[in-house]
């Protein structure tokens, strides 16, 4: 899409400058590639965390930084734990998918702050594995 510029000049009659475009990015113009952190590709971590101790194991693939996909695998037998635990499975994936690795920490997710620890601990393995 090409840009329309037009200036009109009144003789004696403005005290402003012409408006000069700014320069603008085109949505096309890939990212430089220092700014890739994370090398593109699947990972997998344990996510530990609680006093049991608790753990999930989060599977998820990356791509130009970001998640692309994501799924959880959940370990606890107790029925609260395990209720918590496929809570947070069910909703992580919209919450995830889609945010870039190093945005992708939870506080609290569908009521689950301790999986939500072990999410985040998990993220921070896959992190150090998939530097780029």
């Amino acid at each position: 899409m090409a840009a329309l510029s037009c200036t009109l000049l009144a003789t004696g009659c403005t005290t402003e400058a012409p408006q000069t475009p700014s320069p603008s990015l085109s949505a096309t113009t890939p990212a430089p590639e220092e700014d890739m952190r994370y090398l593109d590709g699947d990972y997998q971590a344990e996510g530990w965390y609680g006093g049991l101790p608790s753990h999930i194991t989060v599977d998820l693939s990356l791509q130009d930084d970001a998640i692309t996909d994501v799924s959880i695998t959940h370990h606890a037998t107790d029925p609260t734990s395990l209720g918590y635990q496929e809570a947070f499975a069910e909703a992580i994936g919209e919450i995830a998918i889609g945010q870039p690795l190093d945005d992708a920490d939870v506080d609290i997710v569908a009521g689950a702050s301790g999986t939500s620890e072990g999410w985040n601990s998990a993220l921070d393995l896959i992190r150090e594995d998939a530097r780029s």
